[in-house]
Formats: C-alpha cells, sequence, structure tokens
C-alpha cells in the first residue's frame, strides 16, 4: 500500500484585514488577532496539510512598503527547501502590489504562492456583526465564512499543482501580476482581465492549464535590491508640468504614467516629459483600463511617446508595471537593458 506524502505548507502572516478587530458599527479597526489564536480560529486547514506558521509582521495593508516585498521575498526564498508551497496572508490594500512584486523578485518559481486575505477576520461571529451591520454595503458576500473560505481554499492550492505567485479570494485563483481589484463589496473583488482565471473554486479547486506548474527541481534566484525612487502620475485634464518637474528635482530615477486610453498624451506636458528623459529619468507607460495594452502608433496623440521613446508597458497592469520597474531599476542603470528586461516577460505578466 502507497501513501501520499502529506506536503508541508509555509503560513506567512502579514495581517491584514482577515487577522484585524473592527468594530462592527463604524469599521474602525480596532486591534488585531494574535497569530496563535487567529492559526486556531481556523483548524480545517491542518486536515489539508502540514502548516508551518511563519509570523513575519502583523500591519495593515494600508501600510505595506517595498521593504516589506523584499522581507516577503526573502522568507520565501529561505524556505523554499523546507516547504512544498506558501500561502501569504495580507492586506486586501496592497495584496496586488506584494503578490506581484514577489512574483519578479522570485525569479523561475517552481513552487505555488498563493496571497489571499478577507475583509472580516476568521471569527464569524465578529464577521457576521460587521456583515450585519453594513448589509447595503457587503452584497452576495460570503460574509462570515470569507476569511475561512478563502485561507482553506488557498492552502488547498498551495498543495496543487501551481508553480508561481496567485491571488486567490472568492470564487477565483489570479496570476498575481494579472490581477486587479475589480468590485470592492462584491464576492470577487480581483479579476484578470483578458487572463482567465488560473482555476475556480467549485466544490473544491479546479485548476486551468495556462498555469505555470509545480517543477520542484526549478533553481530559483532571489533579487534583492529595489529602487524606490519611483513615481506613479496618471494623466488628466488638469494635469501640468510641475507634475513631473517635482519628480526631477527630488531626483526620481523612473515614472510609471498612465496615458490616456491606449498611449496619448497631452502636448502640455511634453517639455516637462522631455527634460526628465533627457536627464535618463525612466518613463513607462502603462494601461489605464482594466483590458487593452499600450500602442502609441494608434492614435495622433501617441506621438508623444514614440518622440520621446517612453517605453511601453504592453499589457501589463499599473500594478505589475511599478512593481517591475522598482525591481529592474534596482538591477541596472543602463536604458538599453531596463527597456530588454521590461518588454521581456518574467513571470506571465505580459
Amino acid at each position: 500500500m502507497s501513501f501520499h506524502k502529506r506536503l508541508k505548507i509555509g503560513l506567512i502572516f502579514t495581517g491584514g484585514g482577515i487577522a484585524a478587530r473592527h468594530d462592527p458599527k463604524t469599521l474602525e479597526m480596532v486591534g488585531m488577532y494574535d497569530f496563535h489564536e487567529w492559526m486556531l480560529s481556523v483548524p480545517e486547514i491542518n486536515l489539508i496539510a502540514e502548516i508551518k506558521p511563519i509570523p513575519l509582521f502583523n500591519i495593515g495593508g494600508y501600510e505595506i512598503e517595498a521593504k516589506h516585498w523584499l522581507k516577503l521575498a526573502e522568507t520565501i526564498y529561505g524556505q523554499l527547501k523546507e516547504c512544498d508551497g506558501f500561502v501569504v496572508t495580507h492586506g486586501l490594500d496592497t495584496i496586488v502590489y506584494s503578490a506581484s512584486a514577489v512574483s519578479f523578485l522570485l525569479r523561475n518559481l517552481g513552487k505555488p504562492v498563493i496571497f489571499t486575505g478577507s475583509r472580516f477576520p476568521p471569527n464569524e461571529q465578529e464577521a457576521n456583526s460587521i456583515v450585519a451591520s453594513h448589509k447595503n454595503i457587503y452584497k452576495n458576500t460570503l460574509g462570515g465564512i470569507e476569511a475561512k473560505s478563502n485561507l482553506i481554499n488557498a492552502v488547498q492550492a498551495a498543495t496543487m499543482d501551481i508553480g508561481e505567485v496567485c491571488i486567490l479570494f472568492g470564487s477565483k485563483l489570479l496570476r498575481a501580476n494579472r490581477a486587479s481589484a475589480v468590485d470592492l463589496f462584491g464576492p470577487d473583488i480581483f479579476d484578470s482581465g483578458e487572463i482567465e482565471p488560473l482555476g475556480e473554486v467549485n466544490f473544491g479547486l479546479e485548476l486551468n492549464d495556462h498555469r505555470s506548474g509545480r517543477d520542484n527541481d526549478k533553481k530559483t534566484r532571489l533579487i534583492k535590491s529595489i529602487e524606490e525612487k519611483v513615481g506613479y502620475l496618471k494623466v488628466n485634464p488638469v494635469i501640468d508640468s510641475e507634475s513631473v518637474n517635482r519628480r526631477i528635482k527630488d531626483r526620481y530615477r523612473g515614472i510609471v504614467i498612465e496615458p490616456y486610453f491606449v498611449g496619448e498624451f497631452p502636448s502640455k506636458i511634453f517639455k516637462a516629459l522631455k527634460k526628465a528623459t533627457d536627464q535618463g529619468m525612466i518613463i513607462v507607460a502603462a494601461r489605464g483600463a482594466f483590458e487593452g495594452s499600450i500602442d502609441f502608433a494608434l492614435y495622433p496623440g501617441g506621438q508623444i511617446g514614440e518622440d520621446l521613446d517612453i517605453i511601453s508597458a504592453q499589457d501589463m497592469t499599473p500594478e505589475a508595471t511599478l512593481t517591475k520597474l522598482m525591481i529592474v531599476l534596482g538591477k541596472t542603470k543602463d536604458k538599453k537593458n531596463i527597456k530588454k528586461m521590461l518588454r521581456n516577460d518574467w513571470a506571465g505578466e505580459i
């Protein structure tokens, strides 16, 4: 008789709403769960795998910074030989940024890293009290079982044939660096546009074929540096040159800019953008829509992008574009290499 190996899953705790206590009336955060108390509230995960608790930090998602991305990636990298997969509990405010960053910081990943979170704590009584107080906001959600359901399904995903960084929330398992928030109060907050979910929760988690599969023999490499002097701008009718000039003055190394539509810029910021590129600043244009791709040649307003050699993020999400640019700029200062690295697909983001 043969027995399947019981897989070991590293459960990395970073805090967020899934670990927070809230005033049910105001939704104000009034405290965080102790990690061990929190673990005891979801005993079902121990039936799925051997859980290795890894309490990393315990903060709200809105407090996450680039230094936390590095710590996450370093922690996962240090546990790759010991663990068969990982689940990261994380605040929803910045989960897409963190998950995207980790997908780039861990090159050639062959094991699953599943990010998940919740708007409600795992304690069903506390969660149901929040939902009951805000029935007009939280419609068609899993309510009191959202945290438990997401965590259980994430642990299940971490045992499966997956070799990439994902976000699991509600009924969808998504490629992390393709995910964006689409419905803040519905049952599925995140989606991935043209890229179908890697898996769907339907009486268990069913995987789709376009995921990267598990490969324990892959030699994962850890990137240890990030350039934090990177700005983010969204083109709008009241944008002015000063928005760009401030970044030049503050010696930013790069800017991700969301142009209009598929790559159009107003002429009034041309001089400022030219000054920035002349001084060596890397400017990358990221799509502003949920779907689509940057194409400077499609409409007249895109001529500025072509004239200034602004780098197209192609169909990368804004979150993936920002995190990848920060990581690329942490590796090199050569514009030719920067452009090549940004345009090459690292982890399914393009």
